[in-house]
């Protein structure tokens, strides 16, 4: 093949891709477990000097990594927020790239802009619900956004503490002198414990020490404490120490747990700071007739973090940032001479990214072709699941269900015969070894796919508990699939004690694998 022939920009050679990938995604679907294995290194560790056909790139590809991948179409993958594509995703991905239009700037984007717009004024009046006039100025202001589409949740949250500290010191120059020449001793951002690790990032590009992100205790319920909450704030302008911003957590990564966002909504107009709630997890909730007041006091907040890639459906990289009002998107308003100019209706003066693919249209269709209803079921659907789960676990006595689910996520484990009446020692590091070496059998030998954490667990002081977690918002998961998965975890757990398993010291050095 001649490098110099254009064979890779001819129309008729997508039938030939097409047919192929089409043939691999089959295998990939039909395949028994749910659980991506380890992956093994690949041998070519060098750019190969002549190209490759078609059968054997796929060959290699499904080799080297596809063939350990986690099947997200399995019913029983309920690991990680990740959810199954509805089957039109990948057809407008192929959509997304063949057009491969960027987002930055208009004149390379063309209608794409506006569409991007009106469907973050979409998600706006479901989490804001302002009144007509309000959205009437964001479908038609260029100089201000109601929002940003993001790689993800945790560049949605980074972006939200940037414009929290540009709100906090608004006079030019650097920011951390303005700290001090106002009496300062220094800034800090308060939220609970069980906030995403996106806030310790931010905290670090910020500038900002790792002790300055002050984690609040939670109760029972895995919410944030209030008395604490009062306390700190008390601390805080005793110490001159300025509060940049509240975060809310809207569903928790561990245990999906939801911060009193009304109360916290309130404690941060009278400290007269930014109020932002992460509800990367559960903002969707919303749709939900039965379970949207889980979120009251969210319309309250300056800025809310959704993440499309986990209840609404869309593939991975497609995080939002909702502005309550628009004008503070201008906090971050960036041009250049060549791109982005002031004055223009580029999206990318407002984004920490600058090239951007146009993954609205994943969002844009998921709220057309699903619609609210239809999220709402499957949210309510997904609640069930999990109340169901949570019955089962706690009328097996070889299993003990750790938390209450407060949503749609639900933490437990296996326990050893020895501990199941013996409650008051229930916290014996032998039960965690148990359940990490536990989650590794299932993750290889089983076909249902748990993840696994290590937290206190909300009401408790200490220790943490090694628990597996079930992410119920699988659609294709049915109740019908609670059973088998259980029984994989007991199976996979006598195995262990069958075979007797050595106690050790420490799980810390087996977390990471």
């Amino acid at each position: 093949m001649k490098l110099s022939e254009p064979v890779f920009w001819e129309t008729g050679q997508e039938r030939c891709w097409t047919e192929q990938i089409d043939a691999l995604v089959h295998r990939y679907r039909q395949q028994g477990r749910s659980v991506g294995l380890s992956a093994t290194p690949t041998s070519a560790t060098r750019v190969p000097e002549q190209p490759m056909g078609i059968e054997d790139y796929l060959g290699r590809l499904a080799e080297d990594g596809l063939a350990e991948a986690a099947c997200m179409h399995h019913p029983r993958c309920l690991g990680h927020m990740t959810s199954p594509l509805p089957v039109f995703m990948p057809q407008l991905s192929r959509l997304v790239t063949s057009f491969n239009q960027n987002l930055m700037k208009t004149e390379s984007s063309g209608g794409l802009t506006a569409l991007e717009r009106n469907t973050l004024v979409m998600l706006h009046r479901t989490v804001f619900d302002l009144d007509e006039q309000s959205y009437h100025k964001m479908s038609t202001d260029s100089q201000s956004t109601p929002g940003l589409i993001t790689s993800g949740g945790t560049l949605a949250n980074l972006t939200a503490m940037w414009c929290a500290r540009k709100r906090g010191f608004t006079d030019q120059g650097t920011w951390w002198r303005q700290l001090h020449e106002k009496g300062y001793t220094d800034a800090v951002i308060l939220g609970s414990r069980l906030m995403h690790y996106s806030f310790d990032k931010a905290m670090d590009l910020l500038g900002l020490s790792s002790n300055a992100l002050l984690k609040i205790d939670v109760d029972a319920r895995g919410a944030m404490r209030l008395d604490q909450l009062d306390t700190a704030l008390a601390t805080c302008r005793s110490q001159r120490r300025k509060v940049l911003a509240i975060v809310g957590i809207a569903g928790s990564t561990d245990f999906g747990s939801i911060d009193p966002l009304q109360e916290l909504a309130c404690r941060a107009r009278m400290e007269g700071v930014h109020f932002h709630v992460d509800a990367a997890w559960g903002g969707p909730f919303l749709f939900s007739h039965t379970h949207a007041q889980l979120l009251a006091g969210i319309e309250q907040a300056d800025t809310v973090t959704l993440d499309a890639h986990k209840q609404l459906l869309t593939p991975l990289g497609t995080g939002i940032l909702l502005y309550r009002n628009s004008d503070l998107s201008r906090m971050l308003l960036s041009t250049a001479p060549y791109a982005v100019r002031s004055g223009s209706r580029d999206s990318g003066r407002f984004t920490l990214e600058g090239s951007r693919p146009a993954n609205a249209i994943y969002l844009h269709a998921a709220l057309h072709l699903i619609g609210g209803d239809g999220f709402g079921r499957y949210i309510d659907d997904s609640f069930e699941r999990a109340r169901a789960l949570a019955h089962r676990i706690k009328a097996r006595p070889d299993m003990e269900l750790l938390q209450e689910p407060p949503t749609n996520l639900v933490v437990f484990r296996y326990l050893p015969r020895r501990f199941r009446h013996a409650r008051a020692i229930r916290q014996d590091p032998e039960i965690n070894t148990l359940n990490v070496r536990l989650h590794k059998l299932l993750r290889h030998s089983g076909t249902s796919f748990l993840s696994r954490t290590e937290r206190v667990l909300p009401g408790q002081a200490t220790p943490a508990c090694v628990m597996l977690r079930a992410v119920m918002f699988n659609p294709l998961c049915r109740i019908e699939d609670i059973d088998p998965i259980l029984d994989e975890v007991v199976a996979c757990g006598r195995q262990l004690e069958e075979q007797g398993f050595e106690k050790e010291k420490s799980v810390e050095h087996v977390q990471n694998s």
